[in-house]
């Protein structure tokens, strides 16, 4: 643990980093732009940060406006010209186009810190709808504007419009978990009080806390339904005394995928169990870090690299270090709860896997009967399919292979913790 404490003092706090207002550079920031995320002081620095954020502010309040409007042909007329006179000028060129120029010859502001592309802009009928208060889901968008909306997912260029989560390990009620000692829940003595029975008083304060209790208590994971068994049960050999410094890596990857994820694995939970993976290597073959430092060294390798380019890079990784250490001084119960919360995580992802492999096979068999020209040769179409099939047994024997490490190291943690 003292290995831990050391590796959390290099930690950065990435909150920290950006105080300062981006636009003067002299005061300190006290607002973010909920499109570009830039840090600013005050209302001249957000108008003088980017002309491109104010504009599409109002027309993001015009279109709100005219949802509850009666539109007539002319006065939608009306507003598609003056949403072209916002994005492009006299010439017909966007009037974003400069921005970009000046960041392709080194000027400017980065990529990602620009607004929306010329590719990314609606199409008439689709803004027209808009207009209307029509309801618009991806389904209706066109080909064209399927894939610059899926730029702009990757870009990140939607990340304002979601709600930071809030990890349970960082609230107080984590410290208060309650276990059996077989590692299950304790059963409650009383009844759950029903909302009939919530007294005025009790309104007065869920108003006033915003119901945080409620929704904080919800959000930690619980342990595992059914009662873990002994270590000798297990297995007759001695367990490894490095498995505190593998619990750290585990502890470590499980932080990363829940913030990665934004608290929701269950959005796509084989993805998130790849991630785990790849970053608490010691749940696969191979890996064994003998120190604590070792293993938080190689999962801020792992979220430095390639693969995951667009997940934060060293800040990010590095201020995990925090959640960490957090997540550790819950001691056994807390511990269990995030072990078992992975655990359940890598199970969904075996049957998701099960239900992709149907899904591929029934793809393949459909092109396989298909006669057309277009159709693929069915040789090309086998060899795809035995392909895919090898990467579906490999990330199969994976996942049954950490789901197994996992449950052992839930009962080492029950009762060595």
């Amino acid at each position: 643990m003292s290995d831990l404490s050391e590796s959390k003092s290099v930690g950065i706090n990435v909150s920290e980093q950006r105080l300062i207002c981006r636009v003067c550079t002299r005061n300190f920031s006290q607002y973010t732009c909920p499109r570009c995320n830039i840090r600013y002081c005050s209302l001249q620095c957000y108008k003088k940060h980017s002309v491109r954020c104010t504009e599409q502010f109002a027309r993001e309040n015009v279109l709100e406006e005219m949802k509850g409007l009666n539109v007539t042909p002319e006065s939608k007329q009306r507003m598609l010209e003056a949403l072209q006179r916002i994005h492009f000028d006299d010439e017909g060129r966007s009037v974003f186009e400069d921005d970009y120029m000046q960041v392709l010859n080194g000027e400017g502001e980065e990529p990602s810190e620009i607004g929306f592309d010329t590719e990314e802009l609606l199409s008439e009928d689709t803004l027209q709808s808009l207009q209307e208060g029509v309801s618009i889901s991806f389904e209706d968008l066109s080909a064209s504007e399927k894939k610059a909306f899926m730029r702009a997912v990757a870009a990140g260029k939607f990340s304002h419009l979601i709600k930071p989560w809030d990890p349970w390990w960082t609230h107080p009620l984590a410290h208060n978990i309650s276990l059996t000692k077989s590692g299950m829940q304790l059963v409650q003595p009383l009844e759950e009080q029903t909302p009939k029975e919530v007294t005025s008083l009790d309104e007065e304060a869920l108003s006033d806390s915003g119901g945080e209790i409620l929704s904080a208590s919800s959000d930690i994971p619980s342990p595992l339904d059914t009662p873990l068994q002994v270590i000798k049960d297990l297995t007759a050999k001695q367990p490894s005394p490095l498995l505190g410094v593998h619990l750290t890596e585990v502890i470590y990857g499980y932080c990363f995928t829940l913030r990665l994820f934004n608290g929701d694995w269950g959005s796509d939970p084989l993805d998130a169990a790849l991630v785990l993976l790849c970053i608490a290597k010691v749940l696969g073959v191979g890996s064994t870090p003998e120190s604590v430092s070792a293993a938080l060294a190689g999962c801020l390798e792992s979220v430095c690299s390639p693969s995951f380019k667009h997940a934060g890079g060293y800040r990010f990784g590095s201020s995990l270090f925090d959640d960490t250490a957090l997540l550790l001084r819950l001691k056994r119960e807390g511990i269990l709860c995030a072990l078992a919360d992975a655990y359940r995580l890598i199970d969904c992802a075996v049957k998701d896997l099960k239900t992709h492999v149907k899904n591929k096979e029934g793809s393949s068999t459909a092109i396989l009967k298909e006669g057309s020209s277009s159709a693929p040769p069915k040789s090309r179409v086998k060899h795809e399919k035995k392909g895919y099939s090898k990467r579906r047994s490999s990330n199969s024997r994976r996942l049954r292979t950490a789901q197994k490490k996992l449950y052992f190291m839930i009962c080492w943690v029950n009762e060595q913790i």
